[in-house]
């Protein structure tokens, strides 16, 4: 699932003027909060040696929901974890994501089987594990 508008971008707000009430309820209910400030040098520079690329929105993403956990009672339902996300990936998905999507994209996080990146426009693309899978050895 992508979209060719921008999932919003933060550079004049907030994460939280983006969000409905009832996502940043469920946010709070995994430790969010409009002043969490995560610190994330060692992961961008991890991320940019990847070959990821972290934009301003996807890095004020980051920086306030990193590590975060959306749960459904015991179940997770989504991990707001780069780290997660790339478990899910195969080498060269950056590459791969790039070329497909004209654009480099930074792992926000992954659920339900699927893993949710910000590209360099501020676009959210929303990509089933499965296809990454599948698409990474067709290259």
């Amino acid at each position: 699932m992508t979209s060719d508008e921008p999932c919003g971008s933060v550079a004049e707000g907030s994460v939280a003027d983006l969000i409905s009430d009832d996502a940043a309820a469920r946010l709070r209910e995994a430790g969010w909060s409009t002043r969490r400030s995560a610190p994330l040098a060692k992961l961008t520079d991890f991320l940019a040696r990847e070959g990821w690329v972290v934009n301003p929105d996807a890095a004020l993403t980051l920086r306030g929901l990193y590590r975060l956990t959306i749960k459904n009672g015991t179940r997770t339902e989504f991990d707001f974890d780069p780290d997660a996300a790339l478990s899910t990936l195969n080498p060269g998905s950056a590459r791969l994501i790039r070329r497909f999507f004209n654009e480099g994209t930074c792992p926000i996080g992954s659920g339900r089987d699927m893993c949710l990146l910000i590209g360099e426009s501020s676009r959210c693309l929303l990509i089933d594990d499965q296809w990454l899978g599948y698409s990474s050895f067709q290259t």
